[in-house]
């Protein structure tokens, strides 16, 4: 296995394992602002190849167009004072999750199902919300 699989492997494993997910929601200071809110965003990382988890050719605001990209969506706390991420997940297309063969190869574990985007942020701010994480 390359280095570069291995670390992809890696990734995949630490986004989906629900322990890190859940313990990520405080990792950066602990928030304390019940004015804070919480922004949900979308980026894309543009990919050449299609080994990359999650990638395919897709809409990318990044790139204001369809481009072979992979995509994530981010959990921010804001505040008046500053902003940090919280939370991000990968995108993964319902065309990564219904691939047995693509997935094996790249570690994704076999619970992880396909979700929206919106369905994706939903998990997030529900996690960060029930880990008592102040904001409106």
């Amino acid at each position: 296995m390359s280095s570069t699989t291995s670390t992809l492997r890696l990734a995949v494993q630490v986004r989906y394992s629900a322990a890190a997910s859940s313990s990520d929601a405080g990792a950066v200071g602990a928030p304390s602002d019940p004015e804070a809110v919480l922004i949900v965003d979308e980026t894309g990382d543009l990919k050449k190849g299609r080994h990359t988890v999650g990638v395919q050719r897709q809409y990318s605001g990044t790139a204001g167009k369809i481009e072979n990209c992979q995509l994530a969506v981010h959990l921010v706390y804001a505040t008046t004072a500053a902003h940090s991420m919280r939370d991000t997940a990968l995108y993964l297309p319902r065309s990564w999750c219904d691939d047995t063969e693509r997935r094996t190869e790249a570690g994704i574990p076999d619970h992880v199902r396909f979700a929206t985007k919106p369905q994706l942020a939903a998990r997030m701010i529900e996690a960060a919300v029930t880990a008592g994480m102040p904001c409106r």
